[in-house]
């Protein structure tokens, strides 16, 4: 039995008590799922993982509709033979990037190359952007042994979605190999990447990575004094409504 609104009351109890529970093959009740959010509940993007998940293990689900505060899930055994392929679609702008959360470490352990197409949104508010996932999350998790490769086919963004997104991952070993990043290390590198898309002015965009430029200078005057440089990006991209977002990654010596 798992309180969901431990911590601070989100979907990520969530996220990760269904994966374990089909990763071992053990039964569990959520309850007060999301208690901590101003509208708690399962919302459209916690259903679809819940969904996926389930799909690819088999067994029994209960409670899973919108806004459900407990959800019983009964794992059954994995058969990559049958799930090698899949596709997953939220139906609004939930994140997909939360989605992959949710079902990467069963599409790890599968045993067989696995390859889904994931629609939803792509660069949302409040959750990580593919960009994120790809170029942060993804390189961090290949020092464990796990691989994956997003394909962005379309960009989804709030309110409608529609975004896709093509996921292969490739099966690890039986155990990964353990993370040590004990020091943060030196910085070696900083990008700043804005974009906008539609009919949002690219003014807006370029103001979002000027601002961003100077409190680095403001926050990080070492950087600028090691002779790092800041790297800017500025992008359109296509999309279904007007938006626009922002990206700062850091490459340190420590990796």
């Amino acid at each position: 039995d798992i309180d969901g609104s431990i911590l601070e009351g989100g979907g990520q109890i969530l996220r990760n008590s269904v994966a374990l529970s089909a990763l071992l093959g053990k039964p569990i009740h959520i309850h007060s799922i999301r208690a901590g959010r101003s509208k708690p509940g399962l919302k459209a993007q916690h259903m679809t993982g819940i969904d996926l998940v389930a799909r690819m293990h088999g067994g029994d689900i209960e409670g899973v509709k919108l806004n459900s505060s407990e959800v019983t899930f009964r794992p059954a055994a994995f058969d990559p033979g049958a799930t090698h392929s899949f596709v997953a679609d939220i139906g609004t702008a939930g994140s997909i990037g939360l989605l992959i959360q949710c079902s990467l470490p069963t599409l790890v352990f599968a045993g067989v190359p696995m390859r889904g197409v994931l629609r939803g949104g792509t660069n949302v508010a409040f959750s990580p952007m593919v960009e994120y996932v790809s170029q942060v999350f993804a390189p961090l998790a290949a020092r464990m042994g796990v691989k994956l490769h997003l394909d962005v086919k379309r960009r989804g963004f709030f309110p409608r979605g529609g975004g896709e997104v093509h996921l292969a991952v490739e099966p690890a070993a039986a155990a990964l190999a353990p993370l040590v990043v004990e020091e943060r290390g030196t910085v070696t590198g900083v990008k700043v990447w804005a974009f906008h898309a539609q009919r949002m002015p690219e003014g807006v965009a370029r103001e979002m990575l000027a601002a961003a430029t100077k409190g680095l200078a403001a926050a990080l005057p070492a950087v600028g004094a090691a002779g790092v440089e800041v790297e800017t990006e500025l992008v359109h991209l296509p999309g279904g409504n007007p938006c626009a977002g922002l990206m700062i990654t850091a490459t340190t010596s420590t990796g």
